[in-house]
C-alpha cells in the first residue's frame, strides 16, 4: 500500500534495541485502529517467537542486609533468587 510500512532502527543500547513501525491505515477499512495494532504487535511477536528471538529482560542485584546472619549465607540468598526467578516467570 502507500506509503510502504517502514521499521526504523531508534536506539542502541545495553540491553536495548528499539525499532519504530510505520504503517499506513484507512480508518474507513479497519475494525478500530487498537484492534489493529494489536493484530501488528501480535504478528511481530510470533515472528520473533518462530525465530527464537526473546525479550531482553532487566537484571537486578538484591542487597541483603540483615540482623539475622543465616539470611546473608550463599545458600539463602541463591533460594531467594530462585524464587524472585520464578516469581518472575509466572
Amino acid at each position: 500500500k502507500d506509503p510502504v510500512p517502514e521499521v526504523l532502527l531508534k536506539e542502541i543500547s545495553e540491553g536495548l534495541i528499539e525499532f519504530e513501525v510505520r504503517y499506513f491505515i484507512n480508518l474507513r477499512q479497519v475494525r478500530s485502529r487498537l484492534v489493529l495494532r494489536s493484530e501488528v504487535l501480535m504478528t511481530i511477536w510470533q515472528a520473533f517467537e518462530s525465530s527464537g528471538i526473546q525479550p531482553a529482560y532487566p537484571h537486578h542485584e538484591i542487597h541483603v542486609k540483615s540482623e539475622y546472619p543465616f539470611m546473608n549465607t550463599p545458600a539463602h540468598l541463591e533460594k531467594l533468587a530462585l524464587a524472585v526467578q520464578e516469581d518472575k516467570q509466572n
